[in-house]
């Protein structure tokens, strides 16, 4: 696959960051920007030269996703619940790897990367198994933090970082014709402003569900949709299972 050029820059920065020493860096990517694509074809770049890359996902769909970008020369290995089969570049599902970092076995695995890759960085970074990956990988490991979201619920860039990579954001992607300019209609209908915000930076799921799960507020939702897209593919995007 033929990166593009922004795509080439980041896998230079990190190259470069990796190589000065930085051991804990902070990759900042929008959605839609190819960041599956990026830190896979970097894995198997790295993998070339010997160096052993373990790539962390927190859903079963990116774990399959992440290893579909494995090929002929450079297979990805995997750790899931039902499955360990360890390559130079390995796939791990977050919560297989927290369990299995209970066992010296795996935490002996954990310390030959050279390289560990987490996306969605900014769901885990204060979390315990986060802290476990630091503790167990090697002094000489630079653990890549992936999000399109950087920030914690303050504002501030994540902490914890010695390099932060922010090479394009979305609106130059529209510029470039990446991404298509968005057209926004809205509809004011639910009040957020006293929903409490988690650790994460997310709003707390069951207050969300109290005041979207509302039946008549979802109607109005449909007619205003009904009347601008029905007759165009729609995309919605939920909160939780149950507002959904």
């Amino acid at each position: 696959m033929q990166l593009r050029d922004y795509q080439i820059n980041i896998c230079k920065k990190l190259g470069r960051a990796i190589s000065s020493g930085k051991r804990r860096i902070l990759l900042s990517a929008p959605v839609g920007a190819g960041k599956t694509v990026v830190f896979t074809d970097f894995a198997k770049r790295i993998a070339s030269i010997g160096m052993a890359t373990l790539i962390i996902t927190d859903r079963v769909e990116l774990l399959k996703q992440t290893v579909r970008h494995g090929t002929k020369e450079c297979p990805f290995g995997v750790l899931r619940p039902d499955k360990f089969a360890p390559n130079t570049v390995t796939v791990a599902m977050l919560q297989t790897l927290r369990s299995r970092l209970k066992s010296e076995q795996y935490q002996d695995w954990l310390s030959n990367f050279q390289v560990i890759i987490i996306d969605e960085i900014h769901q885990m970074v204060n979390g315990n198994t986060y802290q476990m990956i630091c503790d167990f990988c090697s002094d000489e490991c630079s653990i890549v933090g992936i999000t399109a979201t950087p920030w914690d619920c303050r504002g501030f860039l994540l902490r914890g970082f010695d390099e932060f990579i922010n090479e394009v954001e979305i609106r130059d992607l529209i510029e470039r014709g990446f991404l298509v300019k968005p057209n926004h209609l809205t509809i004011d209908l639910f009040d957020f402003s006293r929903v409490k915000v988690t650790s994460t930076g997310d709003y707390d799921s069951g207050a969300i569900d109290d005041i979207v799960v509302d039946t008549d507020k979802i109607d109005k939702v449909f007619d205003l949709w009904s009347q601008h897209a029905r007759h165009k593919k729609t995309l919605a995007f939920c909160a939780t299972v149950k507002s959904a």
